[in-house]
């Protein structure tokens, strides 16, 4: 079915099949967190919506949110590149990626893409250090 689904958002094409499709061993309410996560997972990010988040943690969507849109980052490629020993954390103000000395100036389209991830989290008041 994924080779049928158009390539262009397809982040809201896979929110809505996880949404509306017969998952066996999750409830709707399960289905409709990975559906949110799903559509979050790239571009702009977007808060849970509050019909979700009373069965939720909205700190737990968004640290997976969060840890998701950097995994698909750094697996953009699609290549065997070693990812270097990174420490990711949780601050006062937001979240924080620590890597080895230079290995960002090394790979300086993931440092934009890094950068782009930052301002669109920024925009949803959450800090990327």
């Amino acid at each position: 079915m994924g080779l049928s689904v158009s390539h262009s958002q397809f982040q809201r094409h896979g929110s809505y099949l996880i949404r509306y499709s017969d998952l066996p061993g999750f409830s709707k309410k399960e289905q409709t967190f990975l559906a949110a996560i799903i559509k979050n997972h790239r571009r702009i990010y977007a808060p849970m919506k509050k019909s979700t988040a009373f069965y939720y943690c909205n700190s737990d969507f968004e640290v997976l949110s969060v840890c998701l849109r950097l995994a698909v980052l750094f697996h953009r490629g699609h290549s065997d590149q070693n990812i270097p020993d990174l420490q990711f954390s949780k601050t006062k103000d937001g979240y924080a990626l620590n890597f080895q000395d230079g290995w960002l100036s090394d790979n300086p389209l993931l440092h934009a893409d890094l950068i782009q991830e930052q301002a669109y989290q920024q925009e949803a008041g959450i800090e990327l250090h």
